[in-house]
């Protein structure tokens, strides 16, 4: 699929999902028709191929089709997905741990947020995905502008001010590129901000 070069910063919307449980100590950013693309008919458990250190994994990786997110603590996190270019600060966290290098690329600007037991069982069906806040369990979509972004993963704690609570996020701030910008990320580095 040809990804839209955007020569300018494009906006899109701050995207923020709560209550998405971190099965299998991951969540995923994931451009879910690229990746149908790249796996193709292929009946292997999905989530075998997107280990660290596997190649397939490696690959989708590098091609910009899925972003993940290891290592972070089980349990219920609010995600959010923010452009780097088109908004203020960043959202304060403490207890920060982050990734970079990460790549990403979307025709249709359509995304899926999943945890590693969404995507354990993927079929070629598993690519629908579910916008606005309609039920889908732990696998719920986003939009963003359609084209390249570099993505640097952020996991921290945000205090809640109103209810005195801690609140666990995930967050991928994505910085719009002209092209396909390079892979360098570090996939065996984890999120976990307790250990």
């Amino acid at each position: 699929m040809p990804i839209p070069v955007a020569p300018e910063s494009q906006w899109f919307e701050p995207q923020e999902l709560r209550r998405l449980f971190a099965a299998g100590e991951a969540i995923f950013l994931v451009d879910a028709a690229r990746l149908q693309e790249f796996r193709g008919d292929s009946d292997r458990p999905l989530l075998n191929d997107l280990l660290p250190g596997a190649a397939r994994g490696a690959r989708w990786y590098a091609e910009g089709a899925i972003v993940p997110a290891f290592g972070v603590e089980r349990g219920f996190y609010t995600v959010l997905v923010r452009s780097t270019e088109t908004e203020g600060a960043m959202t304060p966290l403490s207890h920060i741990a982050f990734s970079t290098g990460f790549v990403l690329g979307t025709e249709t600007g359509e995304l899926l947020v999943a945890n590693a037991e969404r995507l354990e069982n993927w079929q070629s069906e598993g690519a629908r995905i579910v916008l606005d806040g309609q039920d889908a369990g732990e696998r719920r979509g986003v939009r963003v502008a359609p084209g390249w972004y570099g993505v640097t993963v952020v996991a921290g704690i945000r205090d809640n001010d109103e209810s005195g609570d801690e609140e666990w996020v995930v967050c991928f701030l994505l910085e719009p590129q002209a092209e396909q910008p390079e892979f360098f990320a570090d996939t065996k580095k984890s999120l976990n901000v307790f250990g």
